[in-house]
């Protein structure tokens, strides 16, 4: 039976729990993957965001009349 300590030792040596080598994603991937989500999240929620302030300002431009 594999005690917590056996999986410190193995995570620090990059070896999952079912003893196979973990590949490590190298930093300049990590950073391409953190820019490409931010570019497709800005680009999907930026338009519901001005649609949803839009309606919001015609609403309160409607109530004052």
């Amino acid at each position: 039976m594999k005690s917590q300590s056996d999986d410190v030792i193995a995570n620090n040596h990059n070896i999952d729990n079912d003893g196979k080598s973990k590949k490590l994603i190298p930093p300049y991937m990590k950073t391409i993957s953190g820019s490409f989500g931010g570019v497709v999240e800005a680009c999907c929620l930026q338009p519901i965001d001005i649609i949803k302030t839009r309606l919001q300002l015609d609403r309160t431009v409607n109530l004052l009349q």
